[in-house]
């Protein structure tokens, strides 16, 4: 171990570990656990199971190491302790699941390497734009707008939400392939779609070229916030992808750039989120909690047993008159 390692841990205050064998706990992460002890780092062990159920094992991994990582009450003094990837066998496959978790929760990793022992690097997380480009090279359409019914219905219900006919301009945040940009660009004189997936990006591109007011960004949310001042914020299905502190300062980037009239919609699934933080539900009750601190009222709720939709605005006389003829 040198002596630059050893200062990383300085500051931190839990350290979860992986180990991919249980021989690692007292072998290959020996070092990596007396160096943290030592500081008075409080520390926890995991075993992955490589038992049957294979198939699917790295999913699980990234699921309970999500919700643990989670109950740390803060991410920025966690590190997750994970097996060096030496590119194949379960220490590589820890190792791919760990980096996945390490990159939903924001938690930095610390390597152990199985032949030193007394040896490790920390690195930062992964960036968001790799977790969701391998989403969408996977698959053209990873959720299937273009094909179901529910996506359809949803997307013409989240729309027909708009409280003004026409908005000046709107930030859809996590637009992936841009079937809910194409609709919004139908209401919006200028649009920016972002999403932090390449791939989606270009896809997304492809929907909104009959729309000259549009456009599409690759950008990560919250870090590379765009500029200017929006009537309308968007976020449909996305922020259950960010970490909760990613989406606790995103809900402030949208608070600071939403005008006196502008509105936030937000539409979110409500079931569990397998191998992500956080899910519609939460999503949806710390947006009340943020944008109540910042005299943004909620508007209307559409509630159903599998997505929740709600609308928030600043100024509640931006909701159509119904005596109005337009």
């Amino acid at each position: 171990m040198t002596p630059s390692s050893a200062s990383e841990l300085h500051g931190v205050d839990h350290l979860l570990v992986l180990c991919a064998l249980p021989d690692d706990e007292r072998v290959a992460a020996a070092g990596l656990i007396r160096a943290a002890r030592r500081l008075g780092v409080s520390t926890e062990v995991l075993v992955a199971d490589g038992g049957p159920g294979r198939d699917d094992r790295e999913e699980t991994i990234v699921d309970v190491l999500c919700r643990r990582l989670t109950s740390y009450p803060d991410p920025g003094r966690t590190l997750l302790g994970v097996p060096w990837r030496h590119g194949t066998g379960d220490r590589e496959a820890a190792g791919r699941a760990a980096s996945v978790a390490a990159a939903r929760t924001g938690v930095r990793l610390v390597q152990y390497d199985a032949r030193d022992p007394e040896s490790f690097v920390v690195s930062e997380p992964g960036e968001a734009s790799e977790v969701f480009e391998g989403v969408h090279v996977d698959a053209e359409d990873p959720w299937g707008v273009d094909e179901r019914w529910y996506e359809e219905r949803k997307r013409a219900l989240t729309v027909a939400a708009l409280p003004r006919r026409r908005f000046q301009n709107a930030l859809e945040l996590g637009c992936s392939v841009g079937a809910l940009s194409a609709d919004l660009a139908e209401r919006c004189e200028r649009l920016l779609a972002v999403d932090a997936s390449e791939s989606a990006v270009q896809a997304c591109g492809q929907r909104l070229r009959a729309h000259p007011g549009a456009s599409v960004e690759q950008r990560v949310i919250p870090a590379q916030w765009p500029e200017g001042s929006f009537d309308l914020v968007v976020m449909s299905e996305s922020g259950y992808f960010l970490t909760p502190l990613q989406l606790e300062t995103t809900l402030e980037r949208i608070a600071g750039s939403l005008t006196a009239d502008g509105v936030v919609v937000a539409c979110h699934w409500r079931h569990p989120i397998r191998g992500w933080p956080l899910d519609g539900e939460l999503v949806h009750e710390r947006m009340l909690e943020a944008f109540a601190d910042q005299s943004i009222e909620m508007l209307a709720l559409h509630l159903e047993p599998d997505f929740v939709l709600h609308v928030f605005g600043r100024d509640a006389g931006v909701l159509p008159d119904p005596q109005a003829l337009r």
